[in-house]
């Protein structure tokens, strides 16, 4: 397994997947517009800085400053490819909130939410 290095900051969501040739999007949507994927791969001081289209990943959307407040979806969406794809995506929210959640996609077009997480005044949580 060949290591890749991806950017990492006050907030980072990571996707990786099973499924050699597949091509899953890392979607990050927010507040106030927020949206950020292979279409618009920036948007305030958040960047998606690997766009894997043929391999297992992985993609990454870190945030160089804090995210502004509110709340945050993170889905995986299979963009081309044939087969079912498991997906395992990673967030690492400051220093205190780290967690890992998996889902499987049918095949292309489907979409699954991996996260919900909430920026605060005073931090990070998680929300269902």
């Amino acid at each position: 397994m060949k290591a890749v290095s991806v950017g990492s900051g006050d907030a980072q969501v990571s996707l990786s997947w099973d499924r050699a040739g597949a091509d899953i999007d890392l979607h990050v949507e927010g507040p106030h517009g927020f949206l950020v994927n292979y279409r618009q791969p920036r948007s305030g001081s958040a960047t998606l800085d690997r766009d894997d289209r043929q391999g297992t990943g992985p993609e990454n959307v870190f945030w160089s400053t804090s995210p502004a407040e509110g709340v945050y979806t993170v889905r995986a969406h299979y963009f081309g490819g044939t087969g079912r794809a498991r997906v395992v995506a990673s967030v690492n929210l400051g220093a205190s909130v780290m967690q890992a959640n998996q889902g499987e996609l049918a095949g292309r077009g489907d979409s699954v939410v991996l996260f919900r997480f909430r920026r605060t005044a005073t931090g990070y949580e998680l929300v269902p």
